[in-house]
């Protein structure tokens, strides 16, 4: 697809790439493009670790594509469920005859209107966007993850892909819903916060990194006047494993005292180290006597494992038995006392981006030295994914022997059907995600079935 806008009257074409990430082999792999409801096409079987690709097409494109379509394929297989994902493209009049895809010249002086944030103390930074998601899971929580061209003050160009960052490290499921826009919170580098973490993209050494930001180390690792409570080098675990890091502990799908937690599976499947981080202590009982990490906040009696930007919890007995701690929204609190952030546009709910747009991003400091008062308490959205009838929630489980396929039939209210399937079914994805993530054993597979309750 175009890096810019397309126009009406043109086709779009693009590569699907499917790749198996596990350690079995797929079979009866297919793709399918939601967007067209075109039906399904065989990619064969997939070898683990082996990708394949497919070219699809849409179009032509017609006025009420403007100003924009989203482009969504499915993928599926014998041993998955299906997976979708979506690209937007922006669509603009048409201003030639030509049917060729070309990305209309973009300087960096203002021709094109900025749609998302309305900085009140703009970045000098100079930003195009050359890829973006819009999620708005709640209409007090839209917010943009761009792919962005960054023009380096000697007319260098570097990028800074958030997107991609959010797509290769388990997207949805790690990292939550986006919090902010993209903003300048250090000078010279951008920042975007999540609901489990928050990634920067930065110079350093000459290079330019997208990274995630070490939350945990903020809070108990010494970093930003934090105490530092070390890395437990006397609890650690024989359990099998994958030894990593330079502190002597494993993540494993066993905790210490032997408990399956299946920490390694989400940790694989959510992205690894370049994702969490390395381990600051083995997987083990936050009242364990010889535990030194630890939050003062949190529920003592669970199996918890501390990462340099992650807390894993185990849940037994629920539906997605690990969990992530919302570190990015402790940092965006610690960093931003008072809920002082809401002064700053960008981490209101803002309009979509445009592919091919200047991004102006918003200039933001840890306390802001002309924020008015934030007036009475405001009481906080619904969560996305919370049912506002929570006693109408329920859950019953059918477990199909055939195929060792199990069902969770997840009932819930009528008025709540929307919001715990999400915008464009993005929670219910989520939810599967992190199901796909459990420790079931090869020979099993999880579904899920949203249905309203009677």
């Amino acid at each position: 697809v175009p890096e810019g806008p397309a126009e009406v009257g043109q086709t779009l074409t693009y590569t699907v790439t499917a790749s198996n990430t596990g350690a079995q082999g797929l079979t009866g792999v297919t793709w399918r493009d939601v967007t067209s409801g075109t039906a399904a096409q065989s990619l064969g079987n997939l070898a683990a670790g082996a990708s394949t690709t497919a070219t699809g097409s849409f179009g032509p494109l017609d006025d009420s594509h403007i100003p924009h379509i989203i482009l969504t394929v499915a993928v599926d297989s014998d041993q998955t469920d299906e997976r979708l994902v979506s690209l937007q493209v922006e669509v603009v009049a048409a201003t030639s005859e030509s049917s060729t895809l070309q990305t209309p010249p973009v300087g960096l002086s203002g021709e094109r209107q900025v749609t998302g944030p309305q900085p009140r103390v703009p970045s000098s930074l100079q930003l195009r966007v050359v890829r973006v998601l819009y999620e708005v899971p709640d209409v007090h929580l839209a917010h943009n993850i761009p792919d962005l061209l960054l023009t380096l003050p000697d007319g260098s160009e570097t990028t800074c892909n958030f997107l991609t960052h959010y797509e290769s490290t388990g997207g949805l499921a790690r990292w939550g819903y986006t919090t902010s826009e993209v903003v300048e919170e250090r000078p010279g580098s951008l920042t975007q916060y999540y609901q489990r973490g928050v990634v920067d993209c930065h110079e350093r050494e000459g290079s330019w990194l997208m990274e995630r930001r070490l939350a945990w180390d903020h809070f108990g690792g010494g970093v930003d006047g934090s105490e530092d409570l070390g890395v437990e080098p006397h609890l650690l675990s024989d359990q099998p494993g994958q030894l990593l890091g330079p502190w002597g502990h494993r993540v494993s799908d066993y905790a210490v005292d032997g408990t399956y937690t299946g920490f390694l599976n989400f940790f694989t499947a959510l992205g690894g180290v370049p994702s969490f981080g390395y381990p600051k202590s083995d997987a083990r009982y936050d009242n364990d006597p010889r535990r030194q990490l630890g939050i003062a906040a949190a529920t003592e009696g669970f199996v918890r494992q501390y990462f340099q930007a992650a807390v894993m919890e185990f849940h037994p007995n629920t539906l997605a038995p690990v969990m992530l701690r919302l570190l990015g929204d402790d940092l965006r609190d610690r960093r931003y006392p008072g809920e002082s952030y809401k002064w700053y546009s960008s981490f209101a709910s803002v309009a979509p981006l445009r592919v091919g747009q200047i991004y102006v991003a918003e200039y933001v400091a840890s306390s802001p030295v002309t924020a008015p008062p934030l007036g009475p308490p405001v009481t906080a959205p619904p969560t996305p994914g919370v049912p506002a009838q929570p006693s109408a929630l329920s859950v019953r489980v059918d477990r199909v022997q055939r195929n060792h396929l199990s069902i969770y039939k997840l009932y819930v209210h009528p008025s709540d059907m929307g919001r715990v399937i999400g915008r464009q079914g993005r929670v219910a994805r989520a939810i599967r995600a992190v199901m796909h993530a459990a420790p079931i054993g090869s020979d099993r597979r999880l579904a899920l079935d949203i249905q309203e309750s009677t």
